[in-house]
């Protein structure tokens, strides 16, 4: 994110979830970069084990929802 130039910044990391702070321009382009990262296979012993990448969006925590491109 920082190499193109996004404003989008991870905040925390709870259990299986990360939280950006971003804004409403750029999470078109996050969501595709973020995903491609989480998906990425790092290690020969995973095999062919889906990865699955679910966004939500919202100005706090109490207002996210599903936010599917």
């Amino acid at each position: 994110l920082r190499e193109e130039n996004f404003r989008t910044r991870p905040i925390v990391q709870v259990h299986d979830s990360i939280l950006f702070d971003t804004n409403a321009k750029e999470i078109d382009d996050v969501k595709t970069i973020v995903e491609s990262v989480m998906c990425a296979k790092r290690f020969d012993w995973y095999g062919d084990i889906p990865i699955e990448v679910e966004f939500e969006v919202g100005k706090n925590w109490g207002e996210l929802e599903k936010y599917d491109v």
